[in-house]
């Protein structure tokens, strides 16, 4: 508005003829002046490209802005015009305003203008980018039944005689014409009776969900770049299945007992040397007088209570090994904190050690029974824990729990894998006492690679590269083993990094029993009185909130039939 009666007081458009009031001003509609504004805005564009325009009238023009520009509709002439923009100067500093204001835009921005707030486009490509992994194998792969009640019981025989299963004895059936049977009481001339080992499973049903929110203001300001209610209720599946993944994998019910540290778990060694030495490996550095170390077991979801401290003098150039032949049953591995003083600063300074060299570069934990502290001291991060987080009362058990405690039990291998130890610490055992032939190893990422390099660098293991006729020059290089043979029983394994699984553990799982007349269909089911459900709730405040949920537990019918394999160092 100010523009306007700017222009209608000064004639800035050089046209002398306007008809003027009795004050002087010009008398010029709002319509007239839009339309000599156009026209000086085409002259301007008209005259510039000539000869017969002023450099610096056009420079003076050009630093003014544009009402200054319709003079030159007259011809482009100066006569009279640095008059004009004497008078526009004057206007504009008895308002207040510098005539520099409207120099120019820039992306800088003008006046208050800034880069962000500026009349610019905001190039915002919709709808949001979901980047993150949904990876659930185990839940896509296990069975779903539905459920009823408060818990899923059945009874199962887990032996009779001649099966050598379930504790029951071996026994010769031969026997004479004549022989003498007990039957409730009764001495008769029968053969000998069949024995039975039998148990009672009762799992009870729990609770898992999740929920989210979405304010009202945030949901309408989004109209145009996704359907945010659409989204949050998205991914509150996908995150819930992704929970579920790691419940079956290693959920657990009953906390795990602390190991004991004691000072012949502790060695140290110089760097680079010894049986343990790993690849890259230097001496431990940033030690003040001595170090203070802690350890705490691992389970899926936490640790166990800390261990008392142990205190070690370091020697230059050494580096520390924290070792456990056995760990308490139902840790995954085991994790280090140290800190360092001339005496201990307490469990406030006491980090989490990771480690430094060696394939398992990074991670803050072993599998293995060697931890070994080398580099740097860590100086932050995580504590060392002073309460449980390996269990929680409302979860139910998964396989990793159902199977460390009524599968297969097999010695800790504390060592490097080799196949060899897969061959006869998890095939061999498995068929010896249970007949059990396995479908699939899950593995961590790192016995994932191990495999592969023990296969493929076997002496004399046959391997073929087959280059495609016309396809000379896009040979694949490098590979992967998904697949052993069983060498008791001859059947293909597969062999699956698990995302999850933690370093050290190698889980062999049978989904079917070898033999037909079990009555279990598929050894591990997942039972569920209620699967998925997405609750919309009831709008009591200015937000949209949802949940989801189900009612179920993983059932281990023939736990038995599988196995896990811990103590694996990394190697």
């Amino acid at each position: 508005m100010a523009y306007v009666q700017i222009t209608k007081s000064q004639d800035l458009l050089g046209r002398p003829g306007l008809q003027k009031s009795a004050s002087g001003e010009p008398v010029v509609s709002n319509s007239e002046l839009t339309a000599m504004t156009l026209e000086a805005d085409d002259a301007f564009k008209n005259v510039v490209p000539t000869t017969s325009a002023d450099p610096e009238f056009v420079k003076s023009a050009s630093a003014v802005g544009f009402p200054v520009a319709a003079a030159m509709a007259n011809g482009g002439r100066t006569s009279g015009l640095q008059s004009t923009l004497g008078r526009l100067g004057d206007v504009l500093n008895k308002l207040g305003a510098d005539p520099d204001i409207v120099k120019e835009i820039t992306l800088s921005g003008i006046g208050n203008w800034t880069t962000t707030d500026g009349p610019w486009l905001y190039d915002l490509e919709s709808p949001s980018k979901k980047v993150f992994p949904v990876l659930t194998p185990l839940r896509n792969r296990i069975p779903r039944v539905k459920g009823v009640g408060t818990s899923h019981r059945f009874r199962r025989i887990d032996g009779i005689t001649g099966s050598q299963t379930g504790g029951i004895a071996n026994l010769d059936i031969s026997m004479a014409e004549s022989v003498t049977t007990s039957f409730r009481g009764l001495s008769l001339n029968r053969p000998q009776k069949v024995s039975y080992a039998t148990s009672i499973a009762n799992v009870p049903y729990k609770l898992q969900g999740l929920s989210d929110d979405l304010t009202w203001a945030a949901q309408y300001a989004g109209v145009g770049f996704e359907d945010l209610r659409g989204l949050i209720n998205h991914n509150l599946l996908l995150a819930h299945m992704m929970g579920e993944e790691q419940l079956i994998l290693a959920g657990r019910i009953t906390a795990v007992s602390a190991p004991t540290l004691a000072a012949g778990n502790i060695s140290q060694r110089p760097a680079g040397s010894g049986a343990n030495a790993t690849s890259s490996e230097t001496a431990i550095t940033g030690i003040t007088t001595q170090i203070y170390i802690k350890v705490a077991g691992i389970t899926h979801f936490g640790y166990t209570i800390q261990s008392s401290a142990q205190t070690v003098v370091v020697s230059a150039g050494n580096v520390v090994d924290v070792t456990f032949s056995s760990l308490p049953t139902g840790c995954h591995g085991f994790a280090v904190f140290v800190s360092t003083g001339a005496g201990d600063p307490g469990d406030g300074s006491r980090f989490l050690a990771l480690w430094n060299s060696g394939p398992a570069f990074g991670l803050g934990y072993t599998g293995g029974n060697v931890f070994t502290l080398s580099g740097a001291l860590p100086t932050s991060g995580a504590t060392s824990p002073t309460s449980d987080s390996t269990a929680n009362a409302n979860a139910y058990d998964g396989l990793m729990t159902q199977t460390i405690a009524n599968g297969l039990v097999v010695p800790k291998l504390n060592g490097a894998l080799t196949l060899d130890a897969i061959t006869k610490n998890v095939f061999l055992p498995g068929w010896l006492q249970f007949k059990a032939d396995y479908d699939e190893l899950w593995v961590h990422a790192l016995e994932s690679i191990k495999i592969t390099d023990l296969v493929l660098g076997a002496s004399g293991t046959p391997y073929r590269i087959t280059v495609p006729v016309g396809s000379e020059g896009g040979v694949t290089g490098n590979y992967r083993v998904d697949r052993l043979v069983n060498k008791v029983t001859g059947k293909t394994v597969s062999v699956t990094p698990h995302p999850y699984l933690e370093q050290g553990n190698v889980l062999a799982l049978s989904y079917s029993l070898p033999f037909p007349y079990s009555e279990v269909p598929n050894t591990w089911s997942m039972v569920l009185p209620q699967d998925y459900m997405s609750i919309q709730w009831p709008v009591i405040q200015m937000s949209y909130d949802a949940s989801t949920f189900t009612f179920g537990a993983l059932v281990g019918y023939a736990p038995a039939y599988s196995a896990v394999l811990q103590g694996v160092q990394p190697s």
